[in-house]
């Protein structure tokens, strides 16, 4: 059974009125037995003030935690409101039986009542986290697009066509966000026009799906939970209509694919370019207009962006860090340099291929990851400064990088190798190709200079690509770097029966068994020819040879005649170069 026990209050005239609440036995026992109390009462105040307010105050904690009363609040009617929503209050749910709410054991538990609505909440939620958990590990984005099917070379097409989409769609939430605070107004003030030349949705399908703005205000219900989601029902079918549209109109022809640059430089930089151009069904939205060849993120603004930041030197060295399956860890305050850049140091590792892990953007609380034993290129980008020295100074960075990891930060344009022991003996930088790095790298840095260079900004080089210039210096230097890996593997690359004679095939597993020592070889008894052959006269002979050639050289560079010739050729090449501005 159940024992009422009797609370005094005031109502709004002033006046003591009762109410009953339902008591928890258990809860009357263990005040009783302090024997302050009796049964169904409040402490009585006989044996103090002070006393008997401490145990009044007890049993109503007690009587809280049980669920047996609510916690007053500022209001009347945020009282009521809360008493409405605390399962366990007095007013007993009507899901309930009374059977079945005096079966909860308050006091040994220690909590409230559980009502019919929290249980089927539980419920849904139970089997909902049930049919995640089939689902095995999943990717939660607010919003994304996947790109499938697309080469590497032909993505800038298609990025900047969702670039667009992505802009209109923020214009038209901004507007949406606008008219909405404008139909709440006052009606005595001046509603502004509707800004002319938007697109609006048509109500029935139309091949794509958009039609001007009539102008037209929105309605006064315009801000209502309804219209909100008609609108973002009428944006999620706009944006499948555009997607589909973009999937058939964003792609290079047959002969367009085929376009590639001149081998010739003169003809590169001076012959007539040739570009794709597209017009999506976007309202006021210029048309795309790029360059053919197409712009290549990680081979062209990420190689770049990487030599002029960090250097020939340290370039050649994260490069022999790579080929040698070391993991590097790429750090800067730009996700866009960030992400470049690891798609950069992919392309230059050609002829190879990486076969490790690659993680361009990794969130700073995944840390983590760079004790990976796998060989990995990963990159990290965070927005302040202070952070990129959180992450040099973390345990974990400074723990990977004993064991192989390399890290480079490209806010301050620095490379710390790892301290793995003995690597250091294995690296070394080439003087050919460090001189034709340093070249190209003082080229591009005298191109950068120009405020309208496409190297400056991200998203300049996505609407029009490199200019002639530029991309002749990238071009350049990536092929010195390919040829500088492609000699590394010695006739391998040259003739293509070469593999055979460094391994052979294990017919009883099925697969050919390379052998590096027989590669090798060959190599160490073509050294130790080198090394005897540096020591003769014949090898000092051929130095001095080309000494003498490089002397002669500089003398006539500094003669009279070189310099009239070099300043005619100069007056000319001004002369023809205003002409060409003036047409």
């Amino acid at each position: 059974m159940k024992s009422l026990g009797l609370k005094k209050s005031k109502n709004k005239k002033g006046k003591n009125k009762e109410r009953r609440v339902p008591i928890d036995p258990s809860v009357l026992t263990e005040v009783s037995a302090s024997g302050s109390t009796a049964a169904g009462s409040y402490p009585s105040k006989s044996s103090g003030k002070k006393a008997g307010k401490a145990m009044k105050k007890k049993f109503n904690s007690m009587a809280v935690a049980a669920g047996l009363k609510s916690k007053k609040t500022g209001s009347k009617s945020g009282r009521k409101e809360r008493q409405e929503h605390i399962p366990g209050h007095w007013a007993m749910p009507e899901e309930c039986d009374e059977e079945s709410f005096m079966d909860v054991d308050c006091a040994a538990s220690n909590a409230s009542v559980v009502s019919h609505w929290a249980q089927k909440r539980g419920e849904e939620a139970y089997r909902a986290m049930v049919e995640a958990d089939k689902l095995g590990d999943v990717c939660l984005t607010e919003k994304a697009y996947v790109l499938s099917g697309l080469l590497p070379d032909d993505q800038a097409l298609m990025l900047t066509a969702l670039q667009q989409m992505v802009d209109f769609e923020r214009e038209e939430n901004m507007l949406r966000f606008r008219s909405g605070s404008r139909s709440r107004r006052p009606k005595t003030l001046p509603k502004r026009p509707a800004r002319p030349g938007l697109m609006k949705f048509k109500s029935q399908y139309s091949p794509n799906g958009f039609q001007a703005d009539d102008g037209s205000e929105p309605s006064e219900t315009d801000t209502s939970q309804d219209s909100f989601k008609v609108f973002g029902d009428k944006m999620m079918t706009r944006r499948q209509n555009l997607l589909t549209v973009m999937q058939s109109t964003c792609c290079l022809s047959a002969q367009e694919s085929l376009v590639a640059y001149p081998n010739s430089q003169l003809e590169h930089v001076r012959g007539q370019r040739k570009f794709v151009e597209v017009n999506l069904p976007i309202r006021n939205a210029d048309p795309i207009k790029l360059p053919l060849p197409l712009p290549h993120v990680g081979k062209e603004w990420g190689f770049a962006k990487l030599l002029l930041t960090i250097g020939p030197d340290s370039l050649v060295l994260a490069l022999k860090l790579l080929l040698l399956e070391r993991s590097l860890f790429v750090v800067g305050d730009s996700v866009e340099e960030v992400t470049s850049v690891c798609r950069a140091l992919l392309e230059l590792l050609k002829p190879f291929t990486w076969m490790g892990t690659i993680m361009p953007s990794l969130p700073f609380a995944m840390l983590d990851f760079v004790l990976s034993p796998v060989p990995f290129i990963a990159g990290m980008s965070v927005e302040s400064p202070d952070v990129l020295g959180v992450i040099e100074s973390d345990e974990r960075t400074t723990e990977a990088m004993t064991s192989g990891m390399s890290l480079l930060n490209l806010a301050t344009g620095t490379l710390l190798i790892t301290s793995e022991e003995g690597l250091a003996n294995k690296l070394n930088i080439c003087p050919n190709l460090r001189g034709t790095l340093a070249q190209i790298h003082d080229r591009l840095a005298h191109l950068s200079e120009n405020e309208t260079s496409a190297l400056r900004k991200f998203r300049r080089f996505f609407s029009r690509g490199l200019s002639p210039m530029e991309s002749v210096a990238v071009s350049s230097a990536t092929k010195a770097i390919e040829h500088y890996h492609t000699n590394l593997t010695a006739d391998l690359a040259s003739s293509g029966k070469g593999w055979q004679r460094y391994g052979q095939y294990n017919t009883a597993m099925g697969f050919f068994e390379f052998h590096p020592t027989w590669f090798i070889n060959p190599r160490r008894a073509e050294l130790r020819f080198q090394e005897a052959l540096a020591g003769t006269q014949l090898f000092l002979g051929y130095v001095d040879s080309r000494r003498q050639q490089q002397l002669n050289v500089e003398e006539l560079r500094s003669s009279d005649s070189a310099k009239f010739l070099s300043a005619w050729i100069y007056f000319r090449w001004t002369i023809r170069k205003r002409g060409q501005l003036s047409m």
